[in-house]
């Protein structure tokens, strides 16, 4: 029996021990050292992935690594008798040493970097070393983002609802009056854009909350505990408030956006049960993000800014969760300035595929179907250009799987009148490597020829299927992905043959009637 054996941690003293063993005891050179205690320890199942190898290799506390950690420590006891750029060197070397790995990061994490950053980011005379700070915590945090407990993250929060002009107060009165601030109709907020906009603040202050929302949203990363307490001290309200009030700062909304997105996950295993759809739901009910994000994607629909517009096209797409969310979009006109997007940024692939992403799920809804196919022409163009972009591909045949879902009218002018199936063909034999990609074309194959028998279809939408050699390429593709390219096949009325599943009679008996 194939059984999954789960390796045993090994502490990094463990591992030091070995390593020096094999030195003093046994004269081994420290690079046949280090590799005799790795095969060691391999031998008896232990991980090792958490290891810094090489540490064992200094004399104690002169690793780099621990170098740089103990200064960072020092200066942040002694912070008034450390000039501006010996902070900033000392950050930059925690910062460059933290980048070799994550063993490194865990191993900062256990000698408590994380207090001296964030004291350190505290600092009030001078807003680089603060953003230093917070930019190194960041990428303590990759990988392990229970680094910070509850306490810090709260603080951060605190931190950044001040500088955002969010009251962070338990008073019920002053709570009701910073969440009101965004409890506004869409309609209402963006009039007053304009008049919000000068509490922009200062470059310095955007730079620090720019680098406050990076440490927050990686916290929530594979950590649902971090996401909800952030929600119920006043996340969401907060990055409404930011997107309303300082709509100017790029890369300011480019992190509430990441922040937005990273609310919607379910990635932690240890969380028996995920909140990702009700703050989905959240975000777009209790504020008016819906309407701010659309706003902020006209604001920056200028080729230089074509990345911007793409997250938040992302954001959308994560947030708009249900049907009236999806309606409401339409009813702001997102349908036709997504196409118009992705149409005038016609070099820019990234935006071309965030775009279709955004109206693939926005195109659940039937009314969001129909207008969105209206555009067909512009989107096949499009995806045609960047054919070999693996991206718009997908996000394409995802599109265009939903749009010509129980709409035999527009399947019939996506096959019969605009050049669909040849688009399919050359999708196909670009990327026929990508079994994903090869499911999602058999699925678009299988709804666009679903409902042919229909009057809207008028029988026309299988020949054009057949014509471009869609039964053949369906019948290569069912090694890879058997189910779906089997569903295509009996959509288009070919000839499908079933293995049958015959009972063997092992394992008991079939249950008999009286």
């Amino acid at each position: 029996q194939n059984q999954l054996e789960m390796s045993r941690p090994v502490s990094q003293d463990t591992y030091n021990s070995l390593v020096r063993e094999n030195i003093d005891e046994f004269d081994m050179p420290p690079d046949e050292a280090i590799e005799d205690a790795v095969k060691q320890l391999e031998a008896q199942k232990a991980s090792i992935g958490l290891i810094v190898q090489d540490l064992p290799l200094y004399p104690e506390g002169r690793h780099p690594l621990v170098l740089a950690v103990n200064a960072v420590v020092l200066s942040a006891d002694s912070v008034a008798t450390q000039t501006k750029d010996q902070l900033l060197s000392q950050i930059g070397e925690l910062s460059h040493q933290l980048a070799a790995g994550l063993p490194h990061r865990v191993l900062a994490a256990q000698l408590r970097v994380a207090p001296a950053l964030l004291s350190l980011a505290s600092e009030p005379s001078d807003s680089s070393v603060a953003c230093a700070a917070l930019r190194c915590l960041r990428r303590l945090l990759k990988q392990q983002s229970d680094a910070l407990n509850s306490n810090q993250l709260i603080g951060l929060l605190a931190r950044a609802k001040l500088l955002a002009g969010v009251a962070d107060t338990t008073a019920d009165g002053e709570v009701v009056v910073a969440e009101n601030a965004v409890a506004e109709t869409g309609d209402a907020c963006v009039e007053a854009e304009e008049e919000e906009a000068a509490d922009e603040g200062t470059p310095e202050s955007a730079a620090e909350l720019t680098a406050l929302l990076g440490v927050l949203g990686s916290s929530c990363v594979l950590n649902e505990a971090n996401r909800q307490l952030l929600v119920l001290n006043g996340l969401v309200p907060m990055l409404a408030r930011l997107m309303r009030t300082q709509p100017g700062r790029e890369a300011l909304i480019c992190q509430a956006c990441r922040l937005f997105r990273l609310l919607t996950l379910d990635d932690d295993v240890r969380a028996v049960v995920g909140q990702a759809h009700e703050r989905a739901r959240q975000v777009m009910s209790e504020t008016p993000a819906l309407a701010l994000l659309l706003r902020l994607c006209r604001r920056y629909n200028r080729p230089e800014s074509a990345r911007t517009v793409a997250r938040v096209f992302d954001t959308l797409a994560c947030l708009a969760v249900r049907d009236e969310f999806c309606q409401r979009a339409l009813e702001l006109g997102a349908c036709d300035f997504i196409v118009g997007a992705i149409y005038a940024h016609s070099q820019e692939p990234q935006l071309a595929a965030s775009g279709m992403g955004l109206l693939r799920n926005l195109a659940r809804n039937d009314q969001v179907k129909r207008a969105a196919a209206e555009h067909l022409p512009v989107l096949l163009d499009v995806a045609t250009k960047f054919a070999k972009q693996a991206p718009v591909a997908h996000q394409f045949l995802g599109l265009a799987a939903n749009l010509c879902l129980r709409q035999p009218a527009t399947a019939r002018r996506f096959a019969a009148e605009l050049p669909g199936p040849a688009l399919l063909s050359l999708l196909a034999a670009l990327h026929r490597p990508d079994s994903a990609l090869m499911r999602q074309l058999c699925l678009c194959v299988r709804n666009v020829a679903a409902r042919d028998d229909s009057a809207d279809s008028g029988g026309l939408v299988r020949p054009a299927l057949l014509t471009h050699g869609m039964e053949s390429l369906m019948n290569g593709l069912l090694a890879v992905c058997k189910d779906e390219a089997k569903a295509a096949l009996l959509a288009m009325g070919c000839d499908v043959k079933f293995d049958p599943m015959l009972w063997t009679g092992k394992n008991g008996q079939l249950p008999r009637g009286e």
